[in-house]
């Protein structure tokens, strides 16, 4: 553990060097805007099938039905004094499908079964700042209840002279749960999601390259653009198809600020600003830091029944003559409660366009009797080398110890590591390459032969994803149209 901890030292210390270099960063000048967003879906859906064929002198009969509904109410607002989201959700899905075969006075089988499902749920998150400080109180709030049923039910009958028998097998699974959860807590610093910021240079750099901005963008304009497109994707809650209307107010920004040639996108430039300057590695941007602390609290109520019978039996000149039956049923209990106080820590940071990168901790004790200890760390670095070519890197560990009868067990640790590359250079290459370790290693106690038995576990997981794709030759020609297209290559 020691050489992860030098790269983190060391990390801290170059970010604290070269802070001043980052006065004027517009990732570190950014502010949330205020905006606030309401959607309330309805959906709902119905299949049914039937089937019939006869192979051989057997006759086939297939049917299924099935349906799903659910809705969804988001209302969300956000500012640089809070943040706050309330979702609720209902929603449930529902199976029925039988199957059945006969052979003449021979042989007669039908089977059935069923599937529901059901769930409900709403939950409540809230960040408060006072006043214009750093300090804020979080607080996460759920409540869920579900409810599922599944059964089966077999029948069998073989017709035969003198004897018929007949064999039938019903199952079933009912369960139900309910879950409340609960956290709150202060914390002291932010973290504000700046990806706006970096679309609204890419958007810059790509208008300037087409030639359609007349002069470099004011500071108002870029902050104006961060600020839309910070708040791109909540105008999907008012609008179907919300890139018309989001364009439209890019347009207006740019025509407000004198900067727009001839005062409209025109189609190539438009299409430019489009593409995506990230592709297959989505890049998030966080900029700030925070340190929160907080009590867990989860409730979680329910039990599950199940049942099961069986019957067989022989028929001998309209006389059973044989009988089998068998019944069970029981019922386990779901309940479960969990407490945990944790302290959570996050550090990010935009290094201009080009760099991401990020640190997160958090630790975790109780669980009641278990006593749990948890202690998890997180590393991310992204580096966006060309439009479209992406380098990600990215390190996890987690820690983890329990007490079992008063004595505190050995620790399992978990480690991950990934390595990203995407490239996708226009029209000619496309690259992307995956690396990923996943390691674990735990102690396991159990008693056999009547003493107790320490084991130890190691699992590690490499796996490596090579991705290529080139086009040496490419190129079109229309002489009429005065068309003559070679393979590009186009700056980020």
């Amino acid at each position: 553990m020691r050489g992860p901890l030098i790269a983190l030292v060391c990390t801290g210390a170059s970010l604290l060097v070269s802070s001043a270099a980052f006065a004027q960063d517009p990732y570190l000048d950014f502010r949330v805007p205020e905006a606030r967003s309401f959607s309330w879906t309805v959906s709902g859906y119905t299949q049914a099938s039937l089937s019939d064929a006869n192979v051989l002198g057997t006759n086939y009969h297939n049917s299924n039905r099935w349906g799903a509904f659910g809705t969804t109410a988001h209302h969300r607002a956000e500012s640089e004094q809070r943040v706050w989201a309330l979702r609720a959700d209902l929603a449930g899905q529902w199976n029925l499908s039988s199957r059945s075969n006969w052979l003449g006075s021979v042989y007669r089988s039908r089977d059935l079964s069923v599937f529901d499902n059901y769930f409900a749920s709403i939950r409540a998150s809230t960040t408060r700042f006072l006043g214009a400080s750093d300090w804020g109180i979080d607080v996460d709030a759920g409540a869920s209840y579900t409810s599922s049923r599944s059964g089966s039910s077999d029948d069998v009958t073989t017709f035969g002279t003198p004897t018929q028998s007949r064999n039938s097998t019903d199952a079933s699974t009912h369960s139900y749960a309910g879950f409340v959860d609960e956290f709150m807590g202060p914390g002291y610093g932010r973290v504000r999601d700046v990806t706006g910021v970096f679309d609204a240079q890419v958007l810059e750099r790509r208008l300037d390259s087409t030639g359609r901005l007349r002069h470099a963008l004011s500071p108002d304009a870029r902050r104006r653009l961060a600020e839309l497109f910070s708040v791109r994707t909540s105008l999907g809650e008012a609008h179907d198809r919300p890139s018309r209307y989001f364009w439209r107010e890019v347009e207006r920004v740019l025509k407000a600020d004198d900067a727009l040639a001839e005062g409209w996108f025109d189609a190539q430039s438009l299409l430019r600003a489009l593409e995506s300057s990230t592709l297959a590695i989505p890049l998030v941007r966080l900029a700030g830091w925070r340190v929160s602390a907080g009590y867990f609290v989860e409730l979680r109520r329910g039990h599950e029944d199940s049942e099961r019978r069986e019957e067989s039996v022989n028929i001998t000149g309209g006389v059973p003559t044989t009988i089998f039956f068998f019944e069970t049923g029981s019922r386990s209990t779901l309940d479960r409660d969990r407490e945990l106080a944790r302290l959570n820590l996050a550090y990010h940071r935009p290094v201009g366009m080009r760099w991401q990168m990020g640190l997160a901790a958090s630790a975790a004790y109780g669980d009641g009797a278990s006593r749990l200890a948890l202690l998890e760390s997180s590393a991310e670095l992204d580096h966006v080398i060309a439009d479209r070519w992406v380098l990600s890197a990215t390190a996890a560990q987690q820690v983890e110890s329990v007490q079992d009868d008063g004595v505190r067990t050995h620790p399992t640790w978990r480690a991950q590591g990934g390595l990203q590359l995407a490239y996708f250079m226009e029209d000619s290459w496309t690259l992307f390459a995956r690396d990923q370790l996943f390691q674990e290693r735990q102690h396991v106690s159990f008693v056999s032969f009547g003493g107790p038995i320490v084991a130890s576990e190691f699992r590690r997981t490499n796996q490596l994803s090579i991705g290529l794709t080139y086009r040496p030759v490419g190129r079109f020609e229309a002489p009429g149209l005065g068309i003559s297209e070679r393979l590009t290559r186009v700056p980020l």
